[in-house]
């Protein structure tokens, strides 16, 4: 059986975290390893709760640096990533383990997501965000680790990073993933996001 790492980071993440903290524990035989970065909402508490997980508080500053903590400390053959407030549906993991298992020449699967919250639902989009896909050990040796210089646009610098270094990549048809858009996350730095983004695409391209 393949060796699963969940990778959540965390930050003042109530009340969606109970969501990711279930759809985690769900996944039986499944490394779990948090990065909390000084929660004052009860979410560290939670995590610290469950029996068999990691729970760490976060050393480094940012995004990427809470991810590359959890990378750090995580020993399964395949990495899952799952943000605080996304949803996995029922299926996207095994779904994603099987892909790879098949394929093993594929890096990172990546599911569809659609984005709710406000309103209907979005359509369906490639889920090039870390809690849409399930990433090869390996792959991370090959690429290195997310960049801590882009507090925003870490996720993003990573997968073209992937993509130029020739790591293989297939996007699943199935929405396996919901994002959430709410107050938290829509009155994010958008200004700062778009600068981020703008260099990414200089540097690494983006078509």
């Amino acid at each position: 059986m393949t060796a699963l790492s969940i990778l959540l980071v965390t930050r003042d993440a109530m009340p969606w975290v109970a969501d990711a903290v279930a759809q985690a524990g769900a996944e039986a035989g499944a490394q779990v390893i948090a990065v909390d970065a000084a929660s004052t909402d009860g979410t560290r508490e939670l995590l610290a709760a469950q029996a068999g997980w990691t729970v760490l508080a976060q050393q480094s500053s940012g995004l990427a640096g809470a991810r590359n903590e959890a990378l750090h400390h995580a020993t399964g053959d395949y990495i899952a990533f799952l943000d605080a407030d996304d949803v996995w549906l029922p299926a996207k993991t095994a779904s994603q383990v099987r892909y790879l298992d098949e394929h093993p020449d594929v890096g990172i699967v990546a599911c569809q997501l659609r984005r709710v919250g406000l309103g209907e639902p979005g359509p369906p989009q490639p889920a090039w965000t870390p809690s849409g896909a399930l990433i090869r050990r390996e792959v991370f040796e090959q690429v290195g680790p997310f960049d801590r210089a882009y507090s925003l646009a870490c996720d993003t610098q990573w997968f073209l990073r992937a993509r130029l270094a020739g790591v293989r990549a297939h996007v699943q048809d199935e929405v396996l993933l919901h994002k959430r858009i709410h107050a938290g996350n829509v009155s994010h730095d958008r200004a700062r996001y778009r600068r981020e983004l703008a260099t990414v695409l200089k540097e690494y391209g983006g078509g």
